[in-house]
């Protein structure tokens, strides 16, 4: 038990410090020595520190890849997709007359396959399907980079595979074709998110390695301390992942407009491409930057392997068993499973409220390309800076991570209120009833943006067991691009149902507020004993602090005999305890 303390002074030198014990044994296995900053070559596990060429290159993926979906996913796509798709269309009214997208308030569609679908809905739908897709995907990746040496490979590859996706959109040289770059949305959504898997598993293991976390644990630094300082490094990592990319985005949407403001003066016609080429032209420049980009994360990022899957597995169809068993123990963690269902619904709110957003401006207030673009501009800048400001927040006043996203959720839902307003209001006032209300939208969403993506990453971090970075991060995914399949369908049917987007609103209200008690109720030192208690159960290898405060703070490695598996014991004085 901790010994009574009467000063301050004494409280201080009684807290448990983090300190690296000594090879010794015990029944039923052999406790290891293996602190942070090693490479423990036995099982090919490569935690040695992280250095700043490896750290630049995790932040120059983002920088390279991010914005292929702030320029081609998220502001182009939409545009180009129901501008070639309604040229190619009919008329709603009785699916037969040719559709005129020149007429205002036109309402046409096209069939895919059988299915008519509204023109201004298409992208929706195709983002829908994308989603569903990507749920498979990702569980399916999750062994591909926990174990063995080719999660590096892996993100390259998938980044290799988007960039084809968007050249996909020169092939369609007339309207009739728009199935092409309605093929390359769906699968650059797929293999983008995939990427993005094995990039957001490397988050926990540099904030982990990182020289100041390390050098915390070389100097037997107190718990407490070592929280803080993990909590800070990883926010800072994340933080500066979320700024190069929106960094990206941001150049990447301003030359898009160039380019198309600049070749969209070519008269179309006359060489018979429809008139949003110049649009596709940026998409396929925006892969271009993606291709030059990875050379940096190619050379400067570490493999980081992991151990060799276990004997008589397959690959893929270990990541679906390992899913299974881990739902089946659900319980063990609850507050990473807690967190998890709100981010399912607070990333699908923040998802949709830009595609909706896209087409109520395009398609209700007759915004053209020119406003999106300039808009885009505007998120992206602000998305940039923003994470800057809400990590400078939450230093200032001291404010915990759940927190914070409680105060972020809460600020989003602004959002959808003003669109509610516009109930109330007449064309030309406010509530999404003014062209120029676009601007501040746009400001506040690209703000809100970066912060809220930055924060729920770094707590997710801290709630997922180590050593199953991949497999976990996986279901973050799934949950934050999987789930965003409900916006989107729900909208789009919303729209084609009542014949008003506008409802589309309350529903995302509810998105956005539905979460915020389940991220109140987090408590972080719970989830990451959880983790703990897990991982011992899995035999599986840890590197835990202490989480209660007590003065058990001596953390060890254990190989379980007959498993060759790896996990952890904590030891007190009188013996070990699992």
């Amino acid at each position: 038990m901790t010994a009574l303390t009467d000063t301050p002074a004494a409280a201080a030198a009684a807290e448990p410090r983090e300190e690296f014990p000594e090879s010794s044994t015990m029944a039923g296995g052999t406790v290891i020595k293996t602190p942070p900053g090693t490479v423990d070559e036995g099982e090919s596990v490569d935690t040695s520190t992280v250095t700043p060429r490896e750290l630049k290159g995790w932040w120059l993926f983002g920088f390279a890849a991010q914005g292929f979906t702030g320029l081609a996913l998220d502001v182009f796509s939409p545009i180009i997709l129901q501008s070639l798709a309604a040229y190619a269309g009919y008329e709603s009214k009785d699916r037969t007359t040719p559709c005129n997208p020149d007429n205002e308030g036109y309402d046409c569609g096209v069939y895919v396959g059988s299915l008519w679908v509204n023109t201004t809905s298409l992208v929706l739908y195709a983002k829908t399907l994308a989603t569903l897709t990507q749920a498979f995907v990702f569980i399916s990746l999750g062994a591909l980079a926990d174990y063995g040496a080719r999660r590096k490979t892996f993100l390259i590859f998938f980044a290799v595979l988007t960039a084809m996706c968007g050249y996909t959109y020169l092939l369609a040289y007339k309207y009739s074709l728009w199935w092409l770059p309605f093929l390359g949305f769906i699968f650059g959504t797929i293999f983008y998110g995939s990427a993005w898997v094995f990039e957001f598993a490397w988050l926990p293991i540099l904030s982990r390695y990182h020289p100041d976390v390390v050098d915390a644990y070389a100097r037997n630094a107190k718990t407490s301390e070592i929280h803080v300082l993990r909590d800070r490094t990883c926010h800072r990592i994340s933080a500066g992942g979320i700024a190069f990319g929106g960094g990206s985005a941001f150049c990447q949407v301003i030359i898009g407009a160039v380019i198309a403001l600049t070749l969209g003066q070519i008269p179309h016609d006359k060489w018979g491409l429809p008139k949003v080429y110049a649009l596709q032209i940026a998409v396929a420049f925006s892969s271009t930057w993606l291709l030059i980009g990875l050379n940096f994360p190619r050379r400067w990022l570490k493999a980081r392997p992991g151990p060799p899957l276990p004997a008589g597995e397959n690959y893929l169809l270990f990541s679906w068993k390992k899913l299974i068993h881990t739902i089946r123990r659900a319980r063990r963690l609850s507050t990473l499973f807690r967190f998890l269902i709100g981010w399912f619904m607070f990333s699908d709110a923040f998802n949709t409220i830009l595609a909706i957003a896209i087409l109520f401006f395009q398609a209700d207030l007759g915004i053209g390309q020119t406003g999106l673009l300039g808009a885009a501009i505007v998120a992206d800048f602000c998305q940039a800076g923003g994470v800057w400001v809400w990590v400078h927040i939450q230093r200032r006043f001291g404010i915990q991570t759940k927190n914070l996203i409680v105060i972020q959720a809460s600020l989003y839902s602004i959002i959808p209120l003003w669109g509610l307003l516009g109930f109330l209001t007449g064309r030309g006032s406010v509530g999404l009833q003014n062209p120029n209300e676009i601007w501040a939208l746009a400001a506040m969403h690209g703000f809100m943006l970066g912060g809220s993506q930055s924060s729920c990453r770094v707590l997710f971090s801290e709630l997922l067991p180590q050593g199953m970075e991949t497999q976990f991060f996986s279901l973050y995914a799934i949950t934050e691009n999987g789930s965003a399949w409900i916006g989107p369908l729900v909208v789009a049917a919303i729209g084609d149902v009542a014949g008003n987007r506008r409802y589309a609103f309350f529903f995302i209200l509810f998105l956005f507020l539905a979460p915020i008690p389940l991220f109140w109720g987090i408590d972080a030192k719970k989830g990451k004993a959880e983790c703990r208690e897990f991982l011992i159960a899995e035999g599986r290898e840890v590197d835990v602090l202490n989480e209660d405060g007590g003065e058990d703070g001596e953390t060890q490695t254990v190989i379980e005999e007959g498993k060759g598996s790896i996990g952890l014991v904590k030891r007190k004085s009188g013996g070990v305890v699992a």
